[in-house]
């Protein structure tokens, strides 16, 4: 192989290049036909040959060869029924016996054939190289393939003599003319000895080709493939030569023993030769291919260079349709576009023809409007009559369109399948029809005028947008601030100018964070000039993919006010209710407990009058003590929960801390934390409301409760009483963990608190501040870290107006008399029984209210002792009822009630002004009610 020509194997590796290029020019094409994938089935049998015909050339042995030959016959073999089977199509033959007869006797024979010596016997070494002999039946099967040849050549003849359109007779003819080239080099190496002449007749046939493509649109190929046709056309005008000066160049210095060097400058010299060889190549075949429209580009160009200055979309399809006006020579041409809603297209510019109307010319559902979308290219106006699916075209539409006298319809479609508008043209001037170049320079025209009005509307929209932006934002009450990366301000609104008196251009006038992409979007709070502001941020990238910041700041600082007063309140209402709810409890529970707790203490006083002896004495006073104890914590209990108006009254304060202390003692005991009191016994009375200063002494007493709990698990409390010039100190003392100086500032601040979320509501010192400053004192802490903290209260020493009191006189001896005890408990209705029968009177009992009443229908009563809460009948109810059989019953009812703080039982007493015992009661309790209500009788 070494002997042979370089060129013997570089042609069929060119070849098959030109074929491969030819392949992918075509399938780029717009249609999608029978005879266009005919055709490609040929370029791919002519692909195959070239490489079948590049591996036997490239064999080692003759042999070798052998093999390979006969691929490249039997490739032939198909390249030529592929050829006759496109023109078969092309030609637009519908009967298919041909075909048939082709490709089931033919083509099966020959292969079978192939697979013997009889069509190639043998291959011989030449001085060119391999060449093939022709066997026995060689000759009967390529005069067989010349006869379907010739055959196919004289209906493409013949189709050429019957079309009457000028276009296709040159199609046939070009055809014709390909189809001789690659048999003249067939039958050339079939039946002569010269050197192969198939890769050549089959490079000039890929030449033909191409020239039928572009010069007469063989098939319809996109721009960008007409152009690259163009190219390959003239690369392969300019590879021939090329190839051969290289060939040349390796047989000059192949025997000279020169460098590698010299034939890479030897190659590139001739590369830099040829260069300008291929420019004046490639403006030859532009000038005659397109000498027509050499000139419209660029008229295009001028005009789409112009677009990107012009100030409108109605200045740039003026002009678009003035340029193709003059340069199609066609009486009129207008131009359709969308309207923004209804999508309807009505006229916006034209040339030579009527001006904009405001009636549309196409629906948006129009089926000539579908067809132009869907075919994406030229529609005659005459298909508007042929065309099955444009028979449901409104007759509107045909009386705007024949009013235009339209000819063409060109749609402008993006790259994107967008419609921006619709070019009608009007017949050509001086009465011609607009040949295949016109339709070409036009469709050509579409995708660029497309994006030329869309992007001139886009611009337009986008200044529009912008400037309803900017109102919207201006209108809005926050201020909008964009920011880039360098903290920059790059927007304002007019919020934020006159807010802020920033101007753009200037740094940002707070802390601006810059956000990355991918971030999320945040909230945080700034206080700006003394304003608490609420600022969102989200990041934003620019066209140019530059990074800013967008900021929108929302002035808060009323806002955030009237929320805290408004959730003040909200808690106090919620603490109210609380409060309430306790109230209600411990009522409930006082009068459970109550009630036995009045028998225990009853009972045990009665014991103790008893002759007893002294250690009995003693357990009974132990008793009477003990039940006195709880009797005082349950009252306490319902003293702090009751919420009530202020009353200012005389307050011990040695007694109400010490009150206090109680309702914590065990919760101090079990916290390991001691008390000490250092209380001033000569402490005198102050005027205050009792139950609020016992408000503030408890909230103070668990605040340090706990924070000696939670510093270390035990402390002392130390709490201290005296006097100071006119007022009255009281301090609480704890050694717990102290408290930091900057927290000690806000302290007394509504809901500020330190504990954690679901632990405090941090009011409970606002509220203590509240309450010492309305009785005119003032509270403040003194505290250190490590070294506890210490609450002062300092209230105004106030004396109470004085009151008479009179010496405790002897109990009056009452009159013996009939008494009625209604109560639900029968312990109390068998004690209160007792205690007044030891005084000589004459008792009834009466287990509940109906009982009572009818008691009091029947008898006459010096006293009745009435129970105000009892199932069924309640004392109240029973009161009202015993005022209607008896009016006097009302100087003679004293109350009995577990409870004097609840609101219904305070009502009925303030009301009524009776006396009431108030259970728990001792023995003298009731003998001194009793006696000053019969006293007064």
């Amino acid at each position: 192989m070494s002997a042979f020509p370089p060129g013997y194997v570089v042609s069929p590796l060119i070849s098959a290049g030109v074929t491969f290029l030819l392949i992918a020019l075509v399938t780029m094409g717009a249609q999608r036909d029978r005879s266009r994938r005919a055709f490609l089935l040929v370029l791919t049998w002519l692909a195959l040959w070239c490489l079948f015909t590049l591996v036997m050339r490239s064999r080692q042995t003759a042999e070798e060869a052998l093999i390979w030959s006969r691929a490249v016959a039997f490739s032939g073999l198909l390249l030529f029924v592929a050829f006759f089977h496109f023109c078969h199509l092309y030609m637009g033959y519908r009967s298919r016996w041909p075909l048939v007869l082709v490709y089931s006797l033919f083509v099966p024979i020959s292969a079978l054939v192939l697979l013997t010596n009889l069509i190639i016997s043998r291959v011989k070494v030449a001085s060119y190289g391999y060449a093939p002999e022709v066997g026995p039946a060689g000759t009967l099967i390529f005069g067989a393939m010349q006869l379907l040849i010739w055959i196919n050549f004289i209906r493409l003849l013949v189709a050429r003599h019957r079309s009457e359109a000028v276009e296709k007779k040159r199609r046939y003819l070009w055809i014709a003319v390909a189809e001789l080239l690659p048999l003249l080099g067939a039958a050339l190496d079939g039946f002569t000895d010269l050197p192969p002449m198939a890769i050549w007749a089959n490079l000039a046939f890929c030449t033909v080709c191409a020239l039928a493509i572009l010069r007469y649109r063989l098939f319809d190929l996109h721009v960008l493939a007409r152009k690259g046709l163009i190219h390959l056309l003239v690369s392969t005008l300019i590879a021939t030569p090329y190839v051969g000066a290289i060939i040349l160049a390796i047989s000059f210095f192949r025997g000279r023993g020169s460098e590698l060097w010299v034939y890479a400058a030897a190659m590139i010299a001739f590369a830099l030769i040829m260069r300008p060889a291929y420019e004046w190549a490639r403006q030859r075949i532009n000038r005659l291919f397109f000498s027509e429209r050499y000139d419209y580009l660029e008229a295009l160009r001028n005009l789409f260079t112009t677009a990107d200055a012009l100030a409108s979309p109605q200045e740039l399809g003026t002009n678009l349709t003035e340029l193709i006006r003059r340069v199609l020579q066609a009486s009129a041409v207008y131009l359709l576009q969308p309207e923004a809603d209804s999508l309807d297209l009505r006229l916006v510019a034209s040339s030579g023809g009527a001006v904009g109307s405001p009636e549309p010319v196409l629906g948006s559902a129009s089926p000539a409007l579908q067809w132009l979308k869907k075919q994406r290219r030229t529609m005659p106006a005459k298909s508007l009559d042929v065309d099955p699916s444009l028979q449901n075209i409104p007759q509107a539409e045909r009386a705007v369109l024949a009013s235009l006298q339209a000819a063409l319809l060109v749609p402008l479609l993006t790259p994107r399948g967008n419609l921006s508008g619709v070019i009608v043209l009007g017949p050509k001037n001086p009465h011609r029809a607009y040949s295949t170049e016109d339709i070409q320079l036009l469709e050509s025209l579409g995708a660029e005028a497309a994006m030329a009005l869309e992007n001139s509307l886009l611009y337009l929209e986008a200044v529009r947008t912008r400037e309803i932006w900017q109102t919207w934002l201006d209108s809005l009450p926050d201020a909008v601030v964009i920011v880039d990366r360098q903290g920059i301000i790059r927007f304002l609104n007019r919020q934020g100018t006159q807010s802020f008196g920033a101007r753009i251009g200037q740094s940002a006038f707070f802390p601006a964070r810059a956000l990355s992409q991918d971030d999320a979007p945040l909230r945080f709070t700034e206080t700006i000039q003394g304003r608490e502001y609420e600022i969102a941020a989200a990041p934003l990238v620019d066209p140019e993919a530059n990074m800013s910041t967008a900021f929108v700041l929302r002035d808060v600082t009323e806002r955030r006010q009237e929320q805290a007063r408004r959730e003040q309140l909200e808690i106090r209402a919620r603490l109210a209710s609380h409060l309430a709810s306790i109230g209600e409890m411990a009522s409930g529970i006082a009068h459970e407990i109550n009630n036995p707790l009045t028998a225990v203490i009853g009972y045990s006083e009665i014991l103790g009058l008893q002759p007893l002896p002294v250690a009995a004495h003693e357990a009974v006073a132990q008793i009477v003590s003990a039940a006195k104890r709880v009797a005082g914590i349950i009252q306490r209990l319902l003293t702090f929960a009751r919420q009530k108006k202020p009353e200012r009254s005389a307050v011990d304060l040695n007694e109400l801390v010490r009150s206090t202390l109680a309702l914590r003692s065990y919760a101090l005991r079990t916290g390991n934390i001691s008390v000490r009191l250092e209380l001033d016994p000569e402490l005198p009375t102050t005027v205050a409301d009792a139950q609020q200063l016992q408000q503030v002494l408890l909230n103070l007493i668990i605040n340090a409760e706990t924070a000696m709990r939670t510093a270390h698990g035990k402390g002392e409390l130390i709490l201290t009483s005296g006097i100071q010039g006119e007022s009255i100190l009281v301090t609480v003392r704890d050694d717990g963990p102290g408290i930091p100086q900057e927290i000690q500032e806000r302290i007394f601040d509504p809901f500020f608190t330190t504990r954690e979320v679901g632990q405090g509501t941090g009011l409970g010192l606002s509220i203590c501040h509240g309450i010492v400053c309305e009785h005119n004192g003032r509270i403040w802490v003194r505290s250190a870290l490590g070294e506890g903290a210490e609450f002062h209260v300092e209230l105004p020493l106030l004396k109470a107006e004085a009151q008479s009191r009179e010496l405790e006189k002897p109990r009056f001896q009452a009159p013996h008399t009939r008494v009625l005890v209604v109560d639900d408990e029968a312990a109390i209705r068998e004690l209160l029984k007792t205690i007044l029968e030891n005084e000589g009177h004459q008792v009834d009992t009466a287990p509940d209210g109906r009982t009572g009443l009818e008691y009091i229908s029947s008898h006459r009563y010096g006293l009745i002792l009435l129970d105000i809460r009892m199932p069924e009948m309640s004392g109240i109810e029973v009161y009202e009822k015993a005022k209607e059989i008896a009016g006097s019953i009302a100087t003679r009812t004293v109350f009995l009630t577990g409870d004097i703080m609840a609101a219904e039982t305070k009502a009925m007493i303030e009301r009524t002004g009776l006396p009431f015992i108030s259970k728990p009661f001792e023995l003298k309790d009731v003998l001194n009610t009793l006696s000053g209500v019969l006293k007064d009788r």
